[in-house]
């Protein structure tokens, strides 16, 4: 009976080093694969970030807000951009709210005192559910985020029969992990599609 427990014990600790419980990368889709970042050292502890959540256990959601419409877009589908009222022309922002946040907080405050301000596109993006997982899951689910923006963001331009330079007209800002997510985006459309985000914002502050 012993020998069957050392035996199992020894599975056990092959299956961990070999990363059997614990994947080093996910796939999906379009919006590509992720690796395991390395651990972090803090002190003597070793931190490590945790992969991404699919899609659907992120739930994240774009609201397009225009002075003349709103929808909520994504980047599949057309026929939402022009219920929004969507003009490439017009700077388009995008909102992203962090750590067990959620838009109401401060983003749909934001969106309506720059629209009051400025004729423009105003995306709100919605990722509350993958926020409130615990920290390092979260900070995770920030490396899909930005994936799916940069793809909504390629997928605006290319519905507008524009040219890559256009991404110079999208502005992206984030609080907390939200402003990481804002990272991510340009990293992710600067890798995958050449093009440039005009200005990315970030901020540690969770409240505005």
């Amino acid at each position: 009976m012993l020998t069957k427990k050392v035996i199992f014990l020894l599975l056990i600790l092959t299956a961990a080093a070999e990363g059997w419980f614990w994947r080093s990368k996910v796939c999906y889709g379009k919006y590509g694969c992720f690796y395991k970042h390395p651990g972090v050292r803090w002190g003597l502890i070793t931190v490590r970030p945790k992969l991404p959540e699919s899609p659907s256990n992120v739930g994240t959601k774009f609201n397009m807000y225009t002075r003349s419409g709103s929808a909520e877009v994504d980047d599949v589908d057309r026929s939402r951009l022009g219920v929004a009222k969507f003009n490439i022309r017009r700077r388009t922002i995008f909102l992203i709210h962090g750590w067990r946040d959620n838009p109401r907080n401060w983003a749909l405050r934001m969106k309506d005192a720059l629209l009051q301000r400025e004729d423009c596109n105003v995306v709100v993006v919605d990722w509350s559910i993958g926020a409130k997982k615990g920290y390092f899951q979260s900070a995770g689910n920030t490396r899909l985020v930005g994936a799916q923006i940069a793809e909504l963001i390629r997928f605006l331009i290319i519905s507008a029969s524009g040219s890559s330079d256009l991404a110079k007209r999208f502005y992206v800002i984030g609080l907390s992990l939200g402003g990481q997510t804002a990272g991510y985006a340009g990293n992710y459309l600067k890798d995958k599609a050449r093009m440039t985000l005009g200005r990315i914002t970030g901020s540690p502050r969770e409240k505005i």
